[in-house]
């Protein structure tokens, strides 16, 4: 593969020879197999990155692995059909989890995938579904207001990043093609708005060596793309939230993706307003960040965590975005330094923060958890995960457990784990 996603490009230099690859135990995998045959379904973007989750979906009941839990843990579950290295992926209404495209043997030949599978609503089994008319990598997955689910960009081993979307129906498990992008990009952001249009920011096109600051929106009746106003600045590996006012939080990433110098990193932090179409600018985070995680908290802050590109002291940090008055509180210290993790809401409003890269560490991929008290303002430790990853997919499933697939590349050969908080199992 001639190039990397920029997310990718923040550690491919040190891990390339370094990064262990521990094998689940065999006893943990027993039992756990992924069937091929094929199916259809739809489900809700992972946290941040798609608006409100649907709520007319049935919780389904709690898989039944123990009889009692008092303590959370996690426990290896099926295999996905296909490893996805850098996946992309969407929880949908009916509770399934929708994975799609990515890479195979990123670090030797760059297997492009289109292919497409489904969990059941527990998480123990998947199925292939049919395979989009394009592969993709870097490329976005947002659940849409009538269950389907837009596919848009992508990293390809080419001149140019794909401008092109497609659209999942879940009842149908067919993909239709839909307009292109005005602008091809890979590792930007899909935000579902409230209006149902789906705000597409930033990302970076391989033809140039910069990040982008344009944004587009695509109408999910017409099925086109509008161009909006740019951002203030180019971004790339940022986050996108839409907070409970309508607008849209778009937080640090990188403005360039030269291998020689590295993606830096940016403390700006913008608003998008879905009204006026207009960017403003808000108050500036306390560290610069890329490759950080945005969580949007019950009470209407945002939680930002790590994120850095060789400092220990920004990828442990965490703070507090207030869109009230617009400003940032600094809040307690992780355990140790995260970048390329997953951060997921829970339940109980609780935030599971897992895997990850930690900074000089050995292995480089974390298997640590830790858990944030938005009321205490604290982390504490939680179980930690069967296998160490990072750039992987978190969901939470309706039945409230977390289902954790997919790594960097290949490596983690579709092993995928549930987490059950205490309580739950």
């Amino acid at each position: 593969m001639s190039r990397k996603p920029a997310a990718a490009l923040l550690f491919a230099a040190t891990l390339v020879g370094c990064v262990s690859q521990p094998t689940p135990a065999p006893s943990l995998l027993a039992g756990a197999s992924s069937a091929a045959s094929p199916s259809s379904a739809t489900s809700p973007a992972p946290t941040a990155s798609t608006g409100p989750s649907p709520t007319t979906a049935r919780p389904t009941a709690a898989p039944t692995t123990r009889a009692s839990a008092t303590a959370a843990f996690w426990q290896a579950t099926a295999r996905t059909v296909t490893p996805h290295g850098l996946p992309t992926a969407v929880l949908l209404p009916d509770g399934r989890v929708l994975a799609v495209g990515g890479l195979i043997n990123d670090r030797i030949d760059g297997q492009i995938l289109a292919s497409a599978e489904r969990s059941d609503p527990n998480g123990t089994s998947w199925k292939s579904t049919r395979p989009m008319l394009k592969p993709r990598w870097g490329h976005t997955a947002t659940l849409l207001a009538d269950g389907t689910v837009l596919v848009a960009g992508s990293n390809r081993n080419s001149a140019e990043s794909l401008a092109s979307a497609e659209v999942y129906d879940p009842g149908t498990g067919t993909w239709a093609a839909t307009a292109n992008m005005a602008q091809g990009r890979g590792d930007h952001s899909a935000t579902r708005l409230a209006d149902g249009t789906v705000l597409v920011t930033g990302g970076f096109t391989l033809s140039v060596e910069d990040g982008l600051a344009s944004a587009e929106l695509f109408d999910p009746v017409r099925r086109s793309w509008t161009t909006v106003a740019p951002m203030g600045r180019k971004r790339t590996v940022h986050t996108a939230t839409l907070l409970p006012d309508g607008r849209v939080l778009v937080v640090g990433g990188g403005n360039e993706i030269r291998l020689d110098e590295g993606p830096p990193m940016s403390a700006s932090a913008e608003l998008y307003d879905p009204t006026t179409r207009t960017w403003s600018p808000t108050a500036s985070m306390a560290r610069a960040r890329l490759g950080h995680s945005a969580t949007l908290l019950p009470d209407g802050t945002v939680l930002v965590v790590g994120g850095a590109i060789g400092d220990d002291a920004t990828a442990r940090s965490a703070e507090l975005y207030d869109p009230a008055s617009g400003t940032w509180t600094v809040t307690a210290d992780l355990a140790g330094p995260r970048t390329s993790h997953t951060a997921t809401l829970l339940s109980d409003g609780s935030v599971l923060v897992a895997g990850g890269v930690g900074l000089g560490s050995d292995p480089v991929q974390l298997a640590s958890a830790e858990l944030y008290d938005p009321l205490s303002r604290t982390w504490s430790a939680t179980a930690t995960m069967v296998k160490g990853r990072f750039q992987h997919v978190a969901i939470r499933l309706l039945n409230g457990t977390v289902l954790v697939f997919g790594d960097y590349d290949d490596a983690s050969k579709g092993f995928a784990e549930l987490y059950f908080p205490a309580g739950t199992g």
